[in-house]
């Protein structure tokens, strides 16, 4: 009857705004997933291999053994065949760890009921910013042993309290510093994302000499030339020679840890584009079986028109337009809803944007014609119908 068709046809164009509105939400999630990965964290961790130490026992309770080791350390790694350069950080990027503080900047006074300076605190040697492929923008990198205390800072921090001068040769001191120090600023780096690609705004950071501001923990990073892995079994064998009561661990390349802060943007991207997929099969199919099924209740009423003098293109038209009504009301349906869908998007993930004409207009465009494709199956069935076998059948 007229009400169960009626049925069929609003459950396929259910389908198909479903599955318009899944499709334009995984292309958003997609296309904002590898515009993170093409953004990057602001280095180069392509080749860049890490791993983590920690000082612990009777030998390194006094504070100066710490950078004595870490010395040691990072000069048995860059003589390793394959390491271009190695280098120090008492916090690593994408690591999950941080350190931060207050700092005080010499001549700056904090206005009344405001926050002091406050900063994250890396404690580097001067190899590090080359494994990282990061420039010094301003000023110069650290020697290997600094006379006097110094300090590099990034361009964050440098937008913040000096945007229209230089920061050479300005003083800042962190606080509670035993010695109470201030360290001259003698470069400046490009800002870099720590925790996530999806960071949005990044932290001011300040960059110490390890020897000045020692840590007995961190990490130690290795550009190479060979892959990454091949390392392992040589730099453990290295820091064992120096101490083999240090341990390294959690290491892994530095590309997996970046990839892996992704991992909040990865999964609903993937299960949307699964959904998606099945959408896709399920409309598909469903609108090629709505037809298909029109069709095989209709030969007798097909038979007659053909024998009244309709032509086979006529039925087989006729057929495309109950499909075509269909296949129009549901991607109109599923337009509104990928809109709308894309507002909820953006309004909760980060960088995920809330309409793009390109993914839209593929999606109309592939599965409006995968969903024609179907219905014309149906249709060129309908025009092939033998008037006399319909009629000899009524």
């Amino acid at each position: 009857g007229r009400g169960a068709q009626r049925m069929r046809g609003a459950l396929v164009v259910a389908q198909l705004a479903m599955t318009v509105t899944l499709l334009v939400g995984a292309g958003l999630l997609t296309k904002s997933f590898y515009g993170l990965l093409a953004e990057g964290p602001g280095f180069s961790p392509n080749g860049v291999w890490t791993a983590r130490f920690s000082l612990a026992g009777p030998r390194y309770t006094d504070r100066g053994s710490w950078p004595r080791f870490q010395e040691q350390a990072v000069a048995a790694l860059r003589a390793l065949p394959g390491v271009s350069v190695a280098g120090l950080t008492s916090v690593l990027p994408f690591s999950g760890s941080n350190s931060q503080g207050n700092i005080n900047i010499e001549g700056y006074e904090v206005p009344a009921g405001a926050p002091p300076p406050h900063t994250q605190h890396r404690s580097i040697d001067d190899g590090y910013f080359e494994t990282l492929g990061l420039p010094i923008v301003a000023g110069r990198n650290f020697a290997a042993h600094e006379a006097e205390p110094v300090a590099i800072i990034d361009e964050t921090l440098v937008a913040k309290y000096w945007p229209n001068e230089s920061p050479l040769g300005a003083r800042v001191q962190r606080n509670f510093d035993p010695a109470d120090r201030w360290y001259t600023i003698v470069g400046v780096v490009p800002t870099v994302k720590e925790a996530s690609l999806a960071q949005t705004s990044v932290k001011e950071t300040v960059y110490w000499h390890y020897e000045q501001r020692p840590e007995n923990g961190g990490a130690l990073t290795l550009r190479t030339v060979v892959p990454p892995s091949q390392l392992a079994g040589a730099v453990s064998a290295a820091i064992a020679a120096i101490d083999p009561e240090v341990a390294l661990s959690d290491a892994r390349t530095l590309d997996d840890r970046v990839e892996g802060s992704l991992g909040p943007q990865r999964a609903p991207m993937v299960l949307t584009l699964v959904f998606a997929a099945v959408a896709f099969v399920l409309a598909v199919i469903g609108i090629y079986g709505v037809l298909a099924w029109g069709v095989s209740q209709r030969v007798n009423e097909i038979g007659v028109r053909m024998a009244l003098g309709a032509r086979a293109a006529d039925i087989g038209r006729m057929i495309l337009r109950q499909g075509g009504t269909l296949i129009a009301i549901g991607l109109v349906l599923g337009v509104a809803g990928a809109l709308g869908l894309g507002q909820v998007l953006s309004s909760q993930l980060e960088r995920a944007g809330s309409f793009d004409a390109t993914v839209l207009a593929l999606t109309v465009v592939g599965l409006g014609g995968a969903a024609l494709v179907a219905s014309w199956l149906p249709a060129r069935r309908a025009s092939c119908v033998d008037p006399m076998d319909a009629l000899r059948s009524e």
